[in-house]
């Protein structure tokens, strides 16, 4: 996937994304802050037997921000919370470009076209530790 379509990915979860939601008291809830842009994030998720049953997130945040959210929601429904630090152990080697696109998983790759910008790394990342933070409630 080259530069220009992993963007026309990006725009199209961050224009309609997968989880944005509201966030009631039947979620364990997790926060963001990213100062050095401004981004704020809640997540909200729903367990059984650890297993993520619904993923919802609030944000007033930049469109890296909210794409990676929506490519998270995606990945992570259904699946097992140990699962979420093998999907964010993969994001963040494709920010450091210690991984090949091709070994992670594919909705994870657009995100690879950020690599060269670590000033918005911690945009990408943002819910993915607000997930993490919520899931140990």
């Amino acid at each position: 996937m080259n530069k220009k379509e992993s963007q026309a990915v990006l725009l199209a979860h961050y224009k309609s994304p997968t989880g944005l939601g509201e966030i009631d008291e039947n979620y364990s809830v997790g926060k963001g802050i990213n100062p050095l842009c401004g981004d704020e994030i809640s997540v909200g998720v729903t367990l059984e037997n650890d297993v993520i049953t619904d993923i919802k997130f609030q944000a007033r945040a930049c469109s890296i921000c909210i794409a990676s959210s929506s490519i998270m929601n995606q990945l992570l429904i259904n699946e097992k919370i140990s699962q979420i630090e093998y999907y964010y152990q993969q994001l963040n080697g494709l920010l450091k470009d210690s991984c090949s696109a091709i070994q992670t998983e594919e909705l994870l790759r657009p995100l690879a076209s950020i690599s060269a910008m670590p000033s918005r790394h911690k945009c990408a990342q943002l819910s993915w530790e607000a997930l993490s933070e919520a899931c140990k409630h």
